[in-house]
Protein backbone atom coordinates (compact mmCIF):
# COMPACT_ATOMS: atom_id res chain seq x y z
CA UNK A 1 0.00 0.00 0.00
CA UNK A 2 1.36 3.39 -0.63
CA UNK A 3 -0.52 6.85 1.48
CA UNK A 4 -1.75 9.45 -0.86
CA UNK A 5 -1.12 12.63 1.09
CA UNK A 6 -4.01 14.89 -1.25
CA UNK A 7 -6.36 11.93 -0.65
CA UNK A 8 -5.64 11.34 2.89
CA UNK A 9 -5.75 7.13 1.78
CA UNK A 10 -3.60 3.71 1.87
CA UNK A 11 -3.55 1.42 -0.64
CA UNK A 12 -1.36 -1.19 -1.54
CA UNK A 13 1.30 -1.03 -4.55
CA UNK A 14 -0.56 -3.74 -6.52
CA UNK A 15 2.71 -5.40 -8.26
CA UNK A 16 5.53 -5.08 -5.59
CA UNK A 17 5.48 -7.81 -3.04
CA UNK A 18 8.71 -9.20 -0.79
CA UNK A 19 10.40 -12.65 -0.52
CA UNK A 20 11.65 -12.63 3.52
CA UNK A 21 13.11 -14.47 5.73
CA UNK A 22 12.62 -14.54 9.69
CA UNK A 23 15.85 -12.20 9.74
CA UNK A 24 16.64 -8.88 11.76
CA UNK A 25 17.57 -7.32 7.90
CA UNK A 26 13.60 -8.23 6.95
CA UNK A 27 12.54 -6.91 10.02
CA UNK A 28 14.04 -3.34 8.76
CA UNK A 29 12.42 -3.82 5.54
CA UNK A 30 9.10 -4.40 6.71
CA UNK A 31 9.12 -2.01 9.80
CA UNK A 32 10.54 0.98 7.01
CA UNK A 33 8.44 0.36 4.70
CA UNK A 34 5.02 0.47 6.92
CA UNK A 35 6.32 3.49 8.62
CA UNK A 36 6.51 5.69 5.49
CA UNK A 37 3.13 4.27 4.24
CA UNK A 38 4.35 2.20 1.57
CA UNK A 39 2.76 -1.82 2.27
CA UNK A 40 3.82 -4.59 0.25
CA UNK A 41 0.98 -6.05 -2.12
CA UNK A 42 1.63 -9.75 -0.45
CA UNK A 43 4.72 -10.81 1.79
CA UNK A 44 6.22 -14.99 1.06
CA UNK A 45 7.79 -15.35 4.43
CA UNK A 46 10.48 -18.39 4.04
CA UNK A 47 10.95 -20.31 7.47
CA UNK A 48 13.36 -22.99 8.21
CA UNK A 49 13.74 -24.08 11.83
CA UNK A 50 17.42 -25.10 11.11
CA UNK A 51 18.34 -21.88 10.39
CA UNK A 52 20.71 -20.67 13.16
CA UNK A 53 18.44 -18.03 14.73
CA UNK A 54 20.04 -14.34 15.53
CA UNK A 55 20.81 -13.31 19.14
CA UNK A 56 18.32 -10.53 18.72
CA UNK A 57 18.32 -8.16 22.38
CA UNK A 58 15.33 -5.49 23.33
CA UNK A 59 16.37 -1.98 22.16
CA UNK A 60 15.76 0.76 24.75
CA UNK A 61 12.71 3.68 23.00
CA UNK A 62 15.29 5.60 22.14
CA UNK A 63 17.37 3.40 19.79
CA UNK A 64 13.90 1.80 18.36
CA UNK A 65 12.59 4.94 16.99
CA UNK A 66 16.30 5.76 15.76
CA UNK A 67 16.44 2.74 13.75
CA UNK A 68 13.68 -0.22 13.74
CA UNK A 69 12.82 -2.87 16.48
CA UNK A 70 14.78 -5.73 15.84
CA UNK A 71 13.00 -7.71 18.71
CA UNK A 72 9.58 -7.56 17.17
CA UNK A 73 8.79 -11.02 15.08
CA UNK A 74 8.08 -10.43 11.41
CA UNK A 75 4.82 -12.17 11.62
CA UNK A 76 3.69 -9.52 14.28
CA UNK A 77 4.08 -7.11 12.03
CA UNK A 78 2.24 -8.76 9.73
CA UNK A 79 -0.71 -9.65 11.46
CA UNK A 80 -0.81 -5.92 13.26
CA UNK A 81 -1.18 -4.03 10.08
CA UNK A 82 -3.46 -7.01 8.33
CA UNK A 83 -0.83 -7.27 5.37
CA UNK A 84 -1.26 -10.59 3.13
CA UNK A 85 0.84 -13.25 3.91
CA UNK A 86 1.66 -16.84 3.38
CA UNK A 87 4.25 -19.46 5.49
CA UNK A 88 6.80 -21.59 2.99
CA UNK A 89 8.47 -24.02 5.10
CA UNK A 90 12.02 -24.99 2.86
CA UNK A 91 15.23 -25.43 3.78
CA UNK A 92 16.83 -22.67 1.29
CA UNK A 93 15.40 -20.01 -0.99
CA UNK A 94 15.60 -22.00 -4.35
CA UNK A 95 13.39 -24.77 -3.41
CA UNK A 96 10.86 -25.99 -5.05
CA UNK A 97 8.44 -24.78 -2.59
CA UNK A 98 8.75 -21.21 -2.93
CA UNK A 99 9.22 -21.82 -6.55
CA UNK A 100 5.64 -22.70 -6.76
CA UNK A 101 4.62 -20.06 -4.45
CA UNK A 102 6.30 -17.47 -6.84
CA UNK A 103 4.45 -18.51 -9.45
CA UNK A 104 1.11 -18.46 -7.71
CA UNK A 105 1.72 -14.62 -7.65
CA UNK A 106 0.96 -11.92 -10.54
CA UNK A 107 3.12 -9.61 -8.66
CA UNK A 108 5.96 -8.43 -11.22
CA UNK A 109 8.45 -7.48 -8.85
CA UNK A 110 9.44 -8.66 -5.41
CA UNK A 111 11.67 -7.10 -2.60
CA UNK A 112 14.20 -9.84 -1.91
CA UNK A 113 15.68 -10.21 1.76
CA UNK A 114 16.89 -13.77 2.40
CA UNK A 115 19.47 -15.42 4.50
CA UNK A 116 22.94 -14.07 4.56
CA UNK A 117 24.99 -15.66 2.07
CA UNK A 118 21.88 -17.23 0.27
CA UNK A 119 22.10 -16.10 -3.65
CA UNK A 120 19.07 -16.69 -5.64
CA UNK A 121 19.54 -18.57 -9.23
CA UNK A 122 18.52 -21.30 -11.47
CA UNK A 123 14.34 -21.36 -11.97
CA UNK A 124 13.29 -18.80 -9.51
CA UNK A 125 15.06 -16.00 -11.76
CA UNK A 126 13.46 -17.69 -14.63
CA UNK A 127 9.54 -17.06 -12.88
CA UNK A 128 9.48 -13.84 -14.94
CA UNK A 129 9.59 -11.72 -11.99
CA UNK A 130 11.94 -9.05 -10.88
CA UNK A 131 14.19 -9.10 -7.81
CA UNK A 132 14.99 -6.41 -6.07
CA UNK A 133 17.97 -6.25 -3.79
CA UNK A 134 19.80 -3.74 -1.28
CA UNK A 135 23.43 -4.48 -1.81
CA UNK A 136 25.92 -3.28 1.52
CA UNK A 137 28.38 -1.88 -0.87
CA UNK A 138 28.81 0.58 -4.17
CA UNK A 139 28.55 -1.44 -7.03
CA UNK A 140 30.64 -2.58 -9.17
CA UNK A 141 33.47 -1.73 -7.16
CA UNK A 142 32.46 -3.81 -3.80
CA UNK A 143 30.55 -7.00 -5.14
CA UNK A 144 29.71 -10.47 -2.72
CA UNK A 145 30.46 -10.72 0.89
CA UNK A 146 30.90 -8.42 4.01
CA UNK A 147 31.28 -5.77 1.90
CA UNK A 148 30.37 -2.77 4.62
CA UNK A 149 33.43 -3.68 6.41
CA UNK A 150 35.36 -3.71 3.31
CA UNK A 151 33.88 -0.01 2.30
CA UNK A 152 34.73 1.57 5.85
CA UNK A 153 38.26 0.21 5.52
CA UNK A 154 38.74 1.15 2.13
CA UNK A 155 36.72 4.38 1.40
CA UNK A 156 35.83 5.30 5.45
CA UNK A 157 32.12 5.28 4.63
CA UNK A 158 29.32 2.71 3.98
CA UNK A 159 27.82 2.42 0.83
CA UNK A 160 24.36 0.92 -0.30
CA UNK A 161 23.22 -0.23 -3.88
CA UNK A 162 19.93 -0.97 -4.66
CA UNK A 163 19.95 -3.49 -7.76
CA UNK A 164 17.54 -6.27 -9.88
CA UNK A 165 19.43 -9.57 -9.28
CA UNK A 166 20.59 -11.87 -12.14
CA UNK A 167 22.22 -14.60 -12.88
CA UNK A 168 26.07 -13.60 -11.56
CA UNK A 169 26.33 -12.37 -8.02
CA UNK A 170 25.69 -8.35 -7.97
CA UNK A 171 26.00 -7.75 -11.70
CA UNK A 172 22.02 -6.57 -11.92
CA UNK A 173 20.82 -2.99 -12.94
CA UNK A 174 21.68 -0.53 -10.59
CA UNK A 175 18.39 1.10 -9.56
CA UNK A 176 19.95 3.58 -6.52
CA UNK A 177 23.44 4.04 -4.73
CA UNK A 178 23.68 6.05 -1.46
CA UNK A 179 26.52 6.95 0.69
CA UNK A 180 25.95 6.44 4.54
CA UNK A 181 28.20 7.34 7.99
CA UNK A 182 30.12 4.55 9.66
CA UNK A 183 27.95 3.72 12.23
CA UNK A 184 28.31 5.44 16.04
CA UNK A 185 28.22 2.25 18.12
CA UNK A 186 30.20 -0.63 16.67
CA UNK A 187 28.05 -3.12 18.44
CA UNK A 188 25.19 -2.59 15.94
CA UNK A 189 27.01 -2.42 12.87
CA UNK A 190 25.89 -6.17 11.56
CA UNK A 191 22.36 -6.69 12.77
CA UNK A 192 20.84 -2.66 13.15
CA UNK A 193 23.11 -0.35 11.21
CA UNK A 194 23.64 -2.64 8.29
CA UNK A 195 19.81 -3.46 8.21
CA UNK A 196 18.93 -0.06 8.81
CA UNK A 197 21.25 1.84 5.72
CA UNK A 198 19.56 -0.92 3.25
CA UNK A 199 16.62 -0.37 4.09
CA UNK A 200 16.43 3.28 3.88
CA UNK A 201 17.55 3.21 0.55
CA UNK A 202 14.72 0.47 -0.29
CA UNK A 203 12.44 3.35 1.16
CA UNK A 204 13.23 5.81 -1.44
CA UNK A 205 13.32 3.37 -4.34
CA UNK A 206 9.83 2.32 -3.28
CA UNK A 207 8.80 6.01 -2.97
CA UNK A 208 10.04 6.71 -6.51
CA UNK A 209 8.46 3.64 -7.86
CA UNK A 210 5.18 5.20 -6.35
CA UNK A 211 5.77 8.73 -7.98
CA UNK A 212 6.85 7.67 -11.47
CA UNK A 213 5.59 4.30 -11.52
CA UNK A 214 8.69 2.32 -13.28
CA UNK A 215 12.20 2.01 -11.77
CA UNK A 216 14.94 3.70 -13.24
CA UNK A 217 18.17 1.65 -13.88
CA UNK A 218 21.28 1.57 -15.76
CA UNK A 219 23.91 -1.37 -16.79
CA UNK A 220 26.97 -1.86 -14.52
CA UNK A 221 30.51 -1.76 -16.17
CA UNK A 222 31.19 -5.93 -16.25
CA UNK A 223 35.01 -5.55 -16.19
CA UNK A 224 35.22 -3.12 -13.38
CA UNK A 225 34.63 -4.05 -9.68
CA UNK A 226 35.99 -6.64 -7.44
CA UNK A 227 34.15 -9.42 -6.03
CA UNK A 228 35.06 -9.93 -1.85
CA UNK A 229 34.05 -13.29 0.02
CA UNK A 230 33.31 -13.14 3.98
CA UNK A 231 36.12 -10.98 5.96
CA UNK A 232 38.52 -12.15 8.14
CA UNK A 233 38.22 -11.46 11.93
CA UNK A 234 41.49 -9.24 12.18
CA UNK A 235 40.67 -7.62 8.82
CA UNK A 236 36.97 -6.50 10.64
CA UNK A 237 38.16 -6.37 13.85
CA UNK A 238 40.43 -3.79 12.15
CA UNK A 239 37.48 -2.21 10.29
CA UNK A 240 35.47 -1.87 13.34
CA UNK A 241 38.18 0.12 14.74
CA UNK A 242 38.33 2.54 12.56
CA UNK A 243 34.44 3.27 14.27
Amino acid sequence: MFFDEEKGTVSKIQCVGMLLVNSSRSRAYLQMLIKHHLFPAHVILVENNIKKKENIKKFDKDLVEKYFDISEDILDTLMSHRLSYEIVVSQNMNSNEVLRALKKRDEKYFIYSGWSGEILKGDILNTGQNFIHMHAGRLPDFRGSTTIYYSILKENTCTVTALFLNENIDEGRVIKTKDFPKPDDVEIIDYVYDSFIRASVLVEVMRDYVHTGFFETKAQCIDNGETYFIIHPVLKHIAILCC
